[in-house]
């Protein structure tokens, strides 16, 4: 129903919006050594998730729409950025610069949108113009149940990987 929602062909309930963000990045691949660009305003799980595979978070400020400013994005990008994790909140970012970054510098787009769940850009829903998308549903979010988290993606294989990583390599 979930995915329905959404628009996309798969989601995967998780127990956090935390194990969300964590999922994502291990099923692009993240690990040590790598660099994953995200903002220097946000709740601590992003940056949990990144540091919890071994590899580095780069921080990037925030420009006029509270996200991430796209001119220093790209001056941040090195041959160790292995993904992009933009967290929409109260403005819809510029995703379409975004993407455009993304795809001139072989990167992953992972959006945390978490406090995001129904809005969108341009008629289209925040969560789905990345790889992947992630959601929380604490007490604090859009739709809460108490605790849990959602991963979407239209990638089979992405899905794939995050169930399995959810669940010990188990499918």
């Amino acid at each position: 129903d979930f995915a329905r929602y959404m628009g996309v062909q798969y989601a995967h309930a998780v127990s956090s919006g935390t194990a969300a963000i964590h999922c994502a990045l291990a099923a692009a691949g993240v690990s040590a050594g790598d660099e994953v660009i995200t903002t220097a305003w946000t709740f601590v799980a992003p940056i949990e998730a990144i540091n919890a595979l071994g590899a580095s978070p780069v921080l990037v400020n925030l420009d006029s729409s509270f996200h991430l400013d796209p001119i220093e994005l790209e001056s941040k990008i090195t041959n160790k950025t292995k993904a992009i994790v933009s967290v929409p909140m109260w403005a819809s970012p510029d995703m379409e610069a975004l993407i455009r970054i993304c795809k001139k510098h072989s990167i992953m787009l992972i959006e945390d949108a978490a406090q995001s769940l129904g809005a969108s850009y341009k008629g289209k829903k925040l969560g789905t113009f990345g790889s992947l998308g992630t959601f929380s549903f604490d007490a604090g979010k859009s739709l809460h149940v108490g605790e849990g988290g959602m991963v979407i993606t239209d990638d089979q294989e992405l899905y794939e990987k995050v169930a399995e990583f959810s669940d010990h390599g188990h499918m």
